[in-house]
């Protein structure tokens, strides 16, 4: 579910917008919440579901620039559908992986996921290398693969599964909306872009959204007999 979900999240931006992908991943939260109710792992608390919307909202203000007509004017397209897809394949785990009892060591649980997605995407790489397109072997690419298998593939991978299992699915998601804080800091010192108003809504609403989603942590329910 998380190999294949990876693999469209990435193939998604070639037809989407970057708007677009952030307003479809700031429904992670959300959906990891629903999914933890319908198969009976968590019950929801109110504050929660206010802490979510809240910080769902600062997610918005940030993406948006504080412009509703960004809203309004969202397209959909088939790199949405992808992107979607990817988020709901992603929520599902984060709940699915709570409610496994009997998991393995944190370094063999990726090593099989990569191992698994090895041989997942070995297919794709025949069929590049048959089209005559393979990615060039530079510095530039190097790096780039360094950092996809170093930092999203197996630090975020640790973190966000670690987290699931200490807070639960819910709460854990729910720091999925600091990422377009992190963003905009991040372009703010290796891009030298301005941070301005909608940054600093966003960020405090965020904020705040969490917190609720956080001290109003979901109640596990009790196993049935």
């Amino acid at each position: 579910m998380p190999i294949l979900g990876a693999m469209m999240g990435f193939m998604s931006m070639k037809w989407t917008v970057a708007v677009n992908g952030a307003i479809i991943q700031s429904m992670l939260p959300a959906l990891v919440v629903l999914l933890a109710w319908a198969i009976r792992l968590e019950t929801i608390k109110v504050r929660q579901i206010a802490g979510l919307l809240i910080a769902a909202m600062g997610v918005l203000e940030i993406v948006t620039r504080g412009d509703v007509g960004i809203l309004l004017s969202f397209a959909f397209n088939i790199g949405d559908l992808l992107l979607l897809i990817s988020t709901c394949g992603l929520a599902g785990y984060s709940a699915l992986f709570k409610r496994v009892e009997a998991k393995p060591r944190l370094l063999v649980s990726l090593a099989v996921i990569f191992v698994i997605g090895a041989i997942f995407h070995l297919p794709l790489l025949v069929y590049e290398l048959w089209q005559g397109t393979p990615m060039p072997l530079n510095l530039a690419t190097s790096l780039s693969i360094a950092y996809v298998v170093i930092f999203p593939s197996l630090i975020a991978v640790m973190a966000f599964n670690y987290g699931i299992e200490k807070l639960g699915p819910s709460t854990a998601s729910s720091y999925h909306n600091f990422m377009p804080v992190v963003t905009a800091l991040l372009a703010y010192v290796f891009l030298g872009e301005a941070i301005v108003w909608f940054h600093v809504v966003g960020t405090v609403m965020i904020l705040f959204g969490v917190y609720l989603a956080a001290s109003g942590k979901a109640v596990p329910q009790p196993a049935k007999a």
